[in-house]
């Protein structure tokens, strides 16, 4: 194991072949910055990734910033699912969302708080999964108005049904990188031999 300049990175010829990863985990540092860039905020990431710290996630995030070409090469060569990077279609969304405050679609179809990178779908998986009304999730975005929140909150409930579907592809996606992570390379090299003979009919 090798530790590189940033206290939290490291990388380990066993893991992922020597790709950067979180110290003492097997997450790789371009999990986290294509969540991050899905918009979801680095505070937000220990929530959907419980075994990482905020610490190691901006430490993650400061080692992209130092390293882009590196980390995106992998991410070229390690795109998330399909499944769940599929676009949202606008046509899926209701056609005057615009008239609610505060909230604009961006190039995918998908709400955003204006003027931040912040999804509605996150602040509702929040508020959902957490039970946090618009008291607590203006603390857990202080960055945000109540205004803001209480905006996104009248948004989720008149396009429940999207954004839940949204929310649980993105559970879905971390709990298989949380399970991956818990497996040894030998194990996982075999799921994934698994998964591609039984995708050619030969399982």
């Amino acid at each position: 194991m090798r530790q590189t300049e940033h206290v939290y990175i490291v990388t380990d010829e066993n893991i992922l072949s020597g790709e950067p990863i979180i110290k003492g985990t097997r997450t790789p540092v371009r999990a986290i910055v294509e969540i991050w860039r899905q918009g979801v905020s680095a505070e937000t990431i220990p929530s959907r990734l419980p075994h990482l710290t905020l610490a190691q996630v901006f430490d993650a995030l400061s080692y992209y910033s130092d390293h882009q070409d590196q980390i995106n090469s992998y991410i070229k060569s390690n795109h998330f699912p399909e499944r769940v990077l599929e676009p949202v279609s606008i046509d899926t969304y209701d056609k005057h969302t615009t008239t609610y405050e505060h909230i604009v679609l961006d190039r995918n179809g998908r709400a955003i708080i204006e003027g931040t990178r912040i999804k509605v779908k996150h602040l509702a998986a929040d508020h959902t999964a957490w039970a946090y009304g618009p008291e607590a999730l203006l603390h857990a975005y202080p960055h945000l108005t109540l205004g803001q929140i209480l905006s996104a909150l009248a948004y989720y409930y008149d396009h429940k049904e999207v954004i839940d579907a949204e929310i649980g592809r993105d559970a879905e996606y971390a709990d298989r990188l949380r399970s991956e992570q818990q497996e040894d390379p030998v194990t996982q090299k075999l799921r994934k031999l698994k998964e591609a003979l039984a995708a050619e009919g030969d399982f």
